[in-house]
């Protein structure tokens, strides 16, 4: 058991060389779930800044011998026990360390991103132009090699047809991508807050259409109003026909009452009735 702790896949060159004092390194632990390239990078940018004082003083060997130890340092969990399942005297460099390393953890490497992808992508009616911007830099910056007329191109198509910082690129084309994503600062900000005053818009109508609502209605005055006639009795648009008639018998208190004719009432046909003829003349005065 003791000779396993001891067994090591490193050669006499890493082993046997004098190791350098890095001083205070930050150095993060890699978990096996992310891109090991990246992990490499940031491994070899922390290296680099912990060797500089010391550069002068030392070897190249040296120097790859402490990137090949400290990285190991820095493996834990099923990484450290994969390296030390590698076989001895196997890896002489931090180069063949590394090429190891990728290939065993190359399932979690991003791949490639190339210029076709950017064109892929499209912003949707509704998506706000911050969200859109972000999905934009997080593909166009993973591109190798792109130019700027292609990548303002692809910014530009891909952009909703009816966007305000479309139609600034079609009008002042930006002369880089990085003057176009400047640009999209400004837009993105002037979006957001016509997007808070529609909302105040939309809240003080919607505040004052409720009070309409909730308004009490004003009652009519009774005393205002005119008298109406009863449902029985009809309307007439012209003058009324009354009669007056005394009261009859002697003692009798004298009292004008009014007599409202009929409303088929003919006085011609009255006229006629009670107009006296020559024969009831003449008896009359017999």
């Amino acid at each position: 058991m003791l000779e396993k702790t001891h067994r090591t896949p490193f050669t006499a060159r890493i082993t046997e060389a004098r190791i350098p004092e890095p001083g205070k390194v930050r150095i993060s632990f890699y978990e096996g779930t992310t891109d090991p390239k990246a992990h490499i990078t940031a491994f070899r940018i922390a290296m680099g800044r912990a060797f500089t004082k010391n550069a002068a003083k030392l070897t190249e060997r040296e120097v790859d011998a402490g990137y090949c130890l400290l990285f190991v340092e820095h493996l834990k969990g099923a990484m450290l026990e994969w390296f030390s399942r590698q076989e001895r005297n196997l890896i002489g460099s931090f180069q063949q360390l590394s090429a190891l390393f990728l290939k065993q953890y190359s399932m979690f490497m991003d791949r490639r991103t190339y210029d076709a992808n950017l064109w892929t992508l499209s912003q949707g009616p509704n998506e706000p132009l911050r969200d859109y911007m972000a999905r934009f830099k997080a593909v166009v910056s993973k591109v190798e090699g792109i130019s700027d007329k292609a990548a303002l191109q692809a910014l530009k198509w891909s952009l909703w047809y009816k966007s305000e910082f479309r139609r600034e690129m079609a009008l002042n084309t930006p002369q880089t991508i990085q003057d176009a994503l400047h640009r999209s600062s400004d837009f993105v900000i002037n979006e957001e807050e016509m997007n808070n005053l529609d909302k105040q818009y939309e809240a003080t109508k919607a505040a004052i259409r409720s009070s309409i609502l909730t308004r009490p209605s004003k009652k009519g005055n009774p005393s205002n109003n005119t008298a109406t006639q009863s449902s029985d009795e009809p309307r007439s648009g012209g003058a009324h026909n009354y009669q007056v008639g005394a009261g009859r018998g002697r003692g009798e208190p004298h009292y004008n009452t009014w007599v409202r004719k009929p409303t088929n009432y003919d006085e011609r046909r009255s006229a006629s009735i009670t107009r006296p003829t020559g024969i009831q003349r003449h008896n009359a005065e017999l």
